[in-house]
C-alpha cells in the first residue's frame, strides 16, 4: 500500500499536488473520494480500503478528503488507533491512499503515526505577499498562460487569493486564440473594467493622501462584497510600494518601475515620486506595514474573525497624519 498524505491552509496547491500525483502513477480510473465532513467514520475509512483486496475490486486510490473532520461513532473511542492498527496490518493492499487535511494537531496519535508513515511533501501554505505575483506567473504556466508584469499586477489586485486559480481557467477558456500570451487590454475584458479600476483607485487615495476618496472607495467595496483578503492585499502592496520609493528617491522612474514590476509610465503619470516625497514618510510607511502585519498575524492566529477589524482605521490613522513638509 502507498500512502501519501497532503496537508495545509493553501487548498489550491495542495490539491493539485494530488492530481499531479494521480497523473504520475498513471491512473485513470478506480478513483474513490470520501469527504471527512460528510459525516463518515474512520470505519468507513477502513471498509473501504480493506475493499480493494477483493478479487473484482476496480479500486486503484482511495483519496480521503477533510480528514481532520472525521469523528468517532457514537459510544466509540480510539477508532483512530483501529485505523492505524489495520494499517499496519494490511501494509500489502494493492491500493493507493491519499489522505488530505488543511489544519491538524501534531501532539495527536494519528499525526503523529501519519507524519512518521505516509510520504509527505510539505506543508502547504499560502504565499506571503512578496510571493504572490511569482505564485501567480508559477501557475499561469502550468495552464500554458504567459503574463508580463503588468498582467500579473491586475490580476492580483483584483481577484481574491482564493480565486486566482478560477481566474486563470476564465482566461485560458478565453485566450484559447492568443497562442497563451495575454495583453492587459485583454486582462481588462475578462475580469471586468470596473473591478481593476475600483483597486486602483484606492491605491491611489492612498498615495495621494485623500482621505474622503479613499472612504468612498473603500466602503464602495466591502459593501458590495469585495473580498477583504483582496481589499488588504492591495492596501499592503500600496505601502511596500511607498516604501520602496521613499528609500529610493535618487533612483530613476524605470529603475524604480522594473523593481516593483510596475510599468514605469504608471509611476511618472500618475507622479508617484513626487507624491512620495511632499506627504509620505519611511518611518511613519513602516510603522502603518507594523501594524498592518499585526492585524494579519491577529487574523490568521484566530485573535480576531475578520481582517476588517482594524484594517480601516489604521489606514484612516496614516491619511490623518502630517505632510512631510
Amino acid at each position: 500500500m502507498k500512502k501519501y498524505f497532503f496537508y495545509g491552509e493553501n487548498f489550491i496547491d495542495r490539491e493539485q499536488a494530488i492530481l499531479d500525483l494521480i497523473k504520475e502513477e498513471k491512473i485513470k480510473e478506480g478513483i474513490v473520494k470520501l469527504h471527512g465532513d460528510e459525516d463518515i467514520t474512520w470505519y468507513d475509512v477502513i471498509e473501504k480500503i480493506e475493499s480493494s483486496g477483493g478479487l473484482f475490486s476496480t479500486l486503484n486510490l482511495l483519496w480521503v478528503r477533510n480528514i481532520e473532520s472525521i469523528k468517532n461513532p457514537k459510544g466509540s473511542k480510539n477508532v483512530e488507533d483501529e485505523f492505524i492498527d489495520f494499517l499496519e496490518k494490511n501494509f500489502d493492499l494493492p491500493i493507493i491512499l491519499v489522505l488530505e487535511a488543511t489544519k491538524i494537531d501534531k501532539r495527536k496519535k494519528l499525526y503523529k503515526y501519519i507524519l512518521r508513515n505516509f510520504k509527505v511533501e510539505k506543508e502547504f501554505k499560502w504565499p506571503y505577499e512578496n510571493q504572490i505575483l511569482k505564485w501567480i506567473e508559477e501557475k499561469a504556466k502550468k495552464k500554458g498562460l504567459i503574463l508580463d508584469q503588468e498582467s500579473l499586477y491586475y490580476i492580483a489586485i483584483s481577484s481574491s487569493i482564493y480565486e486566482i486559480d478560477k481566474e486563470l481557467e476564465k482566461i485560458k477558456i478565453f485566450a484559447e486564440d492568443l497562442d497563451g500570451n495575454i495583453t492587459k487590454d485583454f486582462l481588462i475584458e475578462v475580469i471586468g473594467l470596473h473591478k481593476i479600476e475600483s483597486v486602483y483607485s484606492l491605491q491611489d487615495a492612498i498615495i495621494d493622501k485623500n482621505i474622503n476618496r479613499f472612504l468612498r472607495i473603500y466602503d464602495n467595496l466591502v459593501r458590495n462584497g469585495e473580498n477583504i483578503h483582496t481589499i488588504f492585499y492591495v492596501i499592503t502592496s500600496t505601502f511596500e510600494r511607498l516604501l520602496y520609493i521613499s528609500v529610493n528617491l535618487n533612483k530613476s522612474v524605470k529603475d524604480i518601475g522594473k523593481e516593483l514590476g510596475i510599468p514605469f509610465f504608471i509611476i511618472a503619470s500618475k507622479k508617484w515620486i513626487d507624491k512620495v516625497k511632499k506627504y509620505h514618510s519611511s518611518e511613519n510607511i513602516i510603522e502603518t506595514l507594523t501594524n498592518l502585519n499585526n492585524l494579519e498575524f491577529a487574523f490568521k492566529t484566530g485573535y480576531i474573525k475578520n481582517l476588517n477589524v482594524g484594517l480601516e482605521s489604521i489606514i484612516l490613522d496614516y491619511l490623518n497624519g502630517e505632510s512631510k513638509f
